[in-house]
């Protein structure tokens, strides 16, 4: 009695359950959310209509959604889709009017439920492609101010981007952009135009680059007669502001002695033994040509010499230093050549991060030295000529 009694409760609290799933997948499928029906519905209609060119009933079904639902917790229309239609239902004024309060209706947008995509954006775009000749002249027949006509161009224009597959088209956009500017009749559009229209990339002031080189140096009067010419490796860094250049370089050269060396206390450095030249330098430079394929920058600044034995052999034979000429002052001053030789751009094409280039450099310059000042007979100055590899960059940043 006891089990059948326990079988009959857990049966009827199992239909119980069942009971109550069921009247919620009842009630599930029975709801119906009329605001999004509408709006589904309405842009529904909406594709129908102007798939049918019935662009009157296209108006009227845009205000009554804009109208009736604008509060709603649902994105309606985007604005994007509101301006397409505008420009096939010829409401100019409402268009203008909107483009101005552009900023406080994107923000309404924000926490806003979307709806699944139906492609009425993309219809719209496409077709307004294909017919952008028809609407320009419906835009400059409309009663308009010139002004006011010279901007809906532009901004139709620039509305179609998204499906324009010509690469020069913001070039274009740019260019009547500019002239529109020039107008500035309403300040509210001017600076529309200047934000979300016009979109010019400049490289900035300040730019960077790098050289590899090597070359050929050589020694004059006391300095010619005591060391052979040398043959420089070399590194370069440039920092380089508007037309202003300023180099940073470190040069070393490699060459021997010509005859033997004598120290103050008798020690001799044997004819032909090794010699390194170090001349660290720092430069001004001005670009006096900057063009697609050569830049030209005469230089002048301050470096330092080193001529003496290699370091490690220094190290090695304390005796050795007797023979170094330590770091002195020098004077630097000669022309940076750099041929252009490829592009560097980086990111996208219509957006790029940086421009640069590579470039082949000949630089050749004039050290005069001050080693007379502190070393008896080294009397002479260092000149050369030096080919290097680098390139060359400015970040790019939008000139509004």
């Amino acid at each position: 009695m006891k089990k059948t009694a326990l079988f009959v409760f857990l049966a009827l609290l199992f239909y119980s359950a069942l009971a109550q799933d069921s009247d919620l997948h009842r009630e599930i499928l029975n709801t119906e959310n009329t605001t999004v029906a509408l709006i589904t519905k309405g842009r529904m209609l909406l594709a129908k209509k102007f798939t049918e060119g019935d662009y009157a009933k296209m108006r009227e079904i845009e205000q009554y959604l804009s109208t009736n639902l604008s509060n709603s917790d649902y994105v309606v229309l985007y604005p994007m889709e509101q301006w397409l239609i505008a420009y096939w239902t010829q409401n100019y004024q409402n268009l203008i009017t909107d483009i101005k309060q552009y900023e406080t209706i994107r923000n309404s947008y924000s926490n806003k439920i979307e709806l699944p995509d139906d492609h009425l954006y993309e219809l719209l775009n496409n077709k307004t492609l294909s017919n952008r000749d028809l609407l320009i002249e419906q835009i400059n027949a409309a009663r308009l101010t010139n002004t006011e006509k010279e901007f809906l161009v532009i901004h139709l224009y620039e509305m179609l981007l998204p499906v324009n597959n010509n690469v020069n088209a913001q070039d274009t956009i740019n260019q009547m952009a500019d002239k529109y500017l020039q107008s500035e009749q309403d300040t509210t559009l001017i600076n529309f135009t200047r934000k979300y229209i016009r979109r010019k990339y400049v490289p900035s002031n300040w730019g960077y680059g790098f050289e590899i080189f090597s070359g050929y140096g050589t020694f004059n009067n006391n300095l010619a007669k005591t060391f052979n010419n040398n043959v420089p490796i070399g590194v370069a860094f440039d920092i380089s502001y508007k037309n202003f250049n300023l180099f940073l370089r470190d040069y070393i050269g490699f060459t021997k002695t010509k005859t033997e060396l004598y120290s103050n206390d008798g020690s001799m450095l044997k004819s032909q033994s090794p010699i390194e030249v170090y001349l660290p330098e720092i430069s001004l430079g001005y670009n006096m040509i900057d063009n697609k394929y050569v830049k030209l920058a005469p230089f002048a600044g301050i470096s330092s010499i080193d001529i003496g034995p290699p370091t490690q052999d220094q190290n090695k034979e304390k005796e050795l230093k007797k023979f170094n000429l330590d770091f002195t002052t020098t004077y630097s001053f000669g022309m940076n050549l750099d041929i252009k030789i490829a592009q560097a751009n980086s990111g996208q094409q219509s957006v790029p991060m940086e421009v640069g280039y590579w470039f082949l450099r000949i630089r050749y310059s004039y050290n005069k030295t001050q080693l007379y000042k502190h070393y008896p007979d080294t009397n002479g100055d260092m000149q050369y000529l030096t080919i290097g590899i680098g390139g060359f960059g400015r970040k790019v940043k939008r000139d509004y």
